[in-house]
């Protein structure tokens, strides 16, 4: 009996070691065609200012239905959607996103105000100068928030 489980101990061994030996896992340069890999990062070719345009659009159209913070009475007509926009973009001259900082303790936006000349950091949930709520920081835009909860996304590096 003691054989016979020390045979079937030898001829496992000397089968998974040649399993081992003769097996070679492919190389990069071995791969079969048809199943390399020709993944890519998508590039977009949408300017900021075209996604704000969109969800502007969106935001008319209603697509998906009123919006669950408004209520029906309290729409906005086009000029004065329009005019709300305006003084929107307005507001957002004076203060330009110019810094991005990402630290263990925290992050915060650095804002440069064009009427004083002067840079600011600004750390999550602060309100800016402007009346904006800063609400999350990522690694190339912040988001922030009016009054209104109107959300909106600023880019650090605007393509003209």
């Amino acid at each position: 009996m003691v054989k016979l489980i020390i045979m079937l101990l030898a001829i496992s061994s000397v089968s998974s070691g040649a399993a081992f030996w003769l097996f070679k896992p492919p190389t990069a340069n071995e791969i079969p065609e048809g199943l390399e890999s020709n993944w890519q990062l998508p590039e977009l070719s949408i300017s900021s200012k075209k996604i704000q345009e969109l969800y502007s659009k969106l935001r008319k159209l209603q697509p998906w239905g009123a919006d669950a913070t408004t209520s029906s009475t309290a729409t906005l007509t086009g000029a004065e959607l329009d005019a709300a926009e305006k003084e929107l973009k307005a507001a957002q001259i004076k203060l330009k996103l110019v810094g991005l900082v990402r630290k263990r303790q925290g992050s915060y936006a650095l804002f440069l105000n064009k009427d004083m000349k002067k840079t600011n950091a600004y750390f999550l949930n602060q309100t800016l100068p402007n009346g904006l709520q800063l609400v999350s920081i990522h690694a190339d835009s912040v988001t922030v928030k009016q009054a209104d909860q109107e959300i909106q996304v600023i880019f650090l590096y605007e393509t003209q």
